[in-house]
C-alpha cells in the first residue's frame, strides 16, 4: 500500500516507504502498514508483527507437530497444509 506524502510543500504520490537520515548515521525506514490483515491468532507465538495501525504485536498461535507416514508436518491452529 502506498500513500501520498506532502513534505516541505512538495507532494509525492504512491510512496510505499520513507527513509530518513539518523543523527548517528544510517537511515530509519517508515513503511505504510495500513493494508496488514494478520491478527495475533494468525502469527506463531513468540513472533512479532505490526497491525494495520502500526502497533507491534506478539503472535499467539500455537504450533503442533504431527507425524504421518514418516513425514513431519507443522500445523498452525489447524490451517490446512498441502503435501
Amino acid at each position: 500500500m502506498a500513500q501520498n506524502i506532502e513534505l516541505l510543500g512538495a507532494t509525492y504520490n504512491d510512496v510505499p516507504a520513507v527513509d530518513l537520515p539518523k543523527s548517528g548515521g544510517g537511515t530509519a525506514r517508515f513503511m505504510d502498514v495500513t493494508d496488514t490483515t494478520a491478527a495475533a491468532s494468525n502469527v506463531a507465538s513468540g513472533y512479532y508483527f505490526y497491525t494495520s495501525s502500526g502497533v507491534k504485536t506478539q503472535g499467539s498461535a500455537s504450533l503442533a507437530t504431527a507425524t504421518v507416514s514418516g513425514t513431519v508436518l507443522t500445523l498452525t491452529n489447524g490451517f490446512p497444509v498441502s503435501v
